[in-house]
């Protein structure tokens, strides 16, 4: 249990060394808890010890090109950091006095409330707030989408989308949006494996749109691949509701039976028959629950097998939702007027969670 005293989470999103969430209230904000700093750091110790705490208090820019804490900033890593205005929150040469410290319980990151997606990678954390999208962490392959900028940064930035996101999702090294009046798939960043979806493996430090023929209702980004349910406009209407992936293939992480480092820098169909719910990718792998309660996988398994297209884990129809990690997977369902809730997991032992020293190729409850 996770600070039980918080509200209850309303989206939550796993990173390779951090969790963040939206707390479901009247106002949501963004908590982060992390197992280590990402660039810059977001936690600050003061010298000398004291209780962790936030180096500065985060607020969205006024201005409509970001721009970050310069050396003179009135920024500091103690708990009685002031707001700072427009550039949120310490510079990663106002911290270098002070040690980073690993987060062990929820951080808020900013004031503001409001948000309404998250998502977390290798280094990155991004969300969205009133149709704007911010990011902070690791920008060293232009994931921010900033002309120019490959800067990490240790604040939140607006990105320049050109267009209101409605979604958002973060690979390793690229990041995508889901434009909200039409489904749009836009992205940007790392694309030596085709993740953009451009038609190119060309890197781009500005937003390109992945064929525009197709529109999703979701996306889901791995370490060198995205994912999307396909919307019911998209074209050919007849890949509504079915998974499309571009990008890294060398596991049949893009599900479409090729595999062995096929990749592909346009969306391929992962199954002709399958229409999905939800859709959520890790490192080298991605399960989904299908519209029927059912749940697929594809990818790289635990212990490296290579799983080229959607394969079905057990014979349950009643799942509600799914989560990935490179080694293991999680997936839940909810309680009904028959059945209880329940969330089951397999890979690893640190994944399934019951104490095995083994590694489980079948869901084991929790």
């Amino acid at each position: 249990l996770i600070d039980g005293k918080r509200p209850p989470m309303l989206l939550l999103s796993g990173g390779k060394d951090y969790v963040a969430s939206i707390e479901s209230a009247r106002s949501p904000s963004i908590s982060r808890s992390a197992r280590s700093p990402a660039a810059g750091g977001y936690v600050t110790k003061a010298k000398g010890g004291g209780a962790m705490t936030p180096g500065c208090t985060l607020s969205r820019p006024s201005v409509t090109r970001p721009r970050r804490c310069g050396p003179s900033a009135s920024c500091c890593a103690s708990s009685s950091a002031p707001a700072v205005q427009d550039c949120g929150m310490t510079d990663t040469s106002q911290t270098e006095a002070a040690s980073q410290t690993n987060a062990t319980e929820p951080l808020r990151i900013g004031t503001d409330t409001g948000w309404t997606s998250v998502d977390t990678s290798s280094g990155t954390v991004c969300a969205i707030n009133a149709g704007t999208a911010y990011c902070i962490g690791r920008n060293d392959e232009s994931q921010f989408g900033l002309v120019g900028d490959t800067d990490n940064s240790s604040e939140l930035m607006l990105l320049e989308t050109g267009e209101i996101p409605s979604q958002i999702a973060t690979g390793n090294t690229h990041t995508c949006f889901l434009q909200a009046d039409n489904g749009v798939a836009h992205c940007v960043g790392d694309n030596a494996y085709g993740q953009v979806g451009d038609g190119t493996t060309t890197d781009r430090d500005a937003w390109r749109t992945v064929d525009s023929n197709h529109r999703f209702t979701s996306l889901t980004a791995g370490l060198f691949f995205t994912c999307g349910i396909a919307a019911p406009t998209t074209t050919p209407s007849s890949n509504a509701g079915k998974a499309l992936c571009w990008g890294r293939n060398a596991y049949g992480q893009l599900g479409d039976g090729v595999g062995s480092g096929i990749n592909s820098s346009t969306p391929v169909l992962a199954s002709a028959d399958l229409t999905f719910k939800s859709l959520r990718a890790s490192e080298e792998h991605v399960c989904g629950v299908t519209t029927s309660g059912q749940l697929w996988c594809w990818g790289s398994t635990a212990d490296g097998t290579e799983i080229t297209a959607p394969h079905r884990i057990g014979t349950a129809s009643n799942w509600s939702g799914v989560a990935v990690r490179s080694t293991g997977t999680c997936a839940y369902t909810v309680k009904t007027r028959l059945l209880p809730s329940a969330t089951s997991c397999w890979g690893d032992r640190q994944t399934v969670g019951n104490g095995t020293p083994v590694y489980a190729n079948t869901p084991k409850k929790l």
